[in-house]
């Protein structure tokens, strides 16, 4: 695996277990970009892995809203952290299957566990 950073964004409500999975996924995947949910990451997304990067991370916390434009990463993946349905998640996976992978895991699972996941579909 490089020693650079994937980069990634991930779906998650609460801003305090979304640090925490930001800072857990480190240092072999940097979280870009957060999304609140899956409708602003339907909505978001395709301009991101367009090379969009000019899109403000309204929350703040991904690493993007630390870079210049110039600077900023587009991601290779989407983790969602949610008990979405199956066929929502599916829904996501067929509009982005070109263009970026995507991981559906429950709000509770342990980001070793993203990791190996990530590991494999990466």
């Amino acid at each position: 695996m490089s020693s650079i950073p994937i980069a990634v964004v991930v779906a998650d409500p609460e801003p305090d277990v979304a640090r925490a999975i930001q800072v857990s996924l480190l240092p072999r995947y940097d979280v870009v970009h957060f999304f609140k949910n899956v409708d602003q990451a339907l909505f978001e997304l395709p301009l991101l892995v367009k090379g969009n990067l000019e899109l403000p991370d309204h929350s703040g916390m991904g690493s993007n809203a630390e870079r210049d434009v110039p600077d900023r990463k587009v991601p290779k993946a989407l983790v969602v952290y949610s008990d979405l349905p199956d066929y929502v998640l599916d829904t996501v996976r067929q509009s982005f299957a070109d263009k970026i992978k995507v991981l559906g895991v429950p709000p509770e699972c342990d980001p070793q566990f993203v990791m190996i996941q990530l590991d494999d579909m990466l």
